[in-house]
């Protein structure tokens, strides 16, 4: 969960619970008739709409892209073609806990983060 994710949480978690315990909730209206309950509790389930609706936009993507991401970086393998996130393309020669050595196209090796490792292009 990003940051910005968390803090929309606090602030529509505060803002209702504040709502709650200042009387927001009306017990009464205006003509002395008992409040309908969209009129009651109206703005609480609108925030929960609110938050349901940033959860299935922003959180569960993202925690999809981390779990497909977690199970690239565990089904790496010896002769996989890789692009990395800086868009070096090679295969990999060997892998590490922490680092994967790349071979690129003239040769040469390169020791790489294993988590910048951003596509297999082929098995």
């Amino acid at each position: 969960m990003n940051r910005l994710t968390k803090i929309l949480i606090v602030i529509v978690l505060l803002t209702s619970f504040a709502m709650i315990f200042s009387g927001c909730v009306a017990t009464t209206t205006e003509d002395g008739t008992e409040p309908t309950f969209f009129e009651q509790y109206g703005m609480i389930l609108f925030l929960v709409v609110i938050f349901a609706f940033f959860w299935f936009v922003m959180v569960r993507p993202q925690r999809k892209r981390q779990k497909e991401h977690q199970q690239m970086m565990d089904s790496l393998q010896r002769g996989d073609k890789v692009i990395t996130a800086g868009g070096i393309h090679g295969t990999i020669d060997n892998i590490g806990e922490d680092s994967v050595v790349i071979k690129v196209e003239g040769g040469t090796t390169l020791r790489i983060a294993r988590t910048s490792v951003a596509v297999i292009k082929e098995k």
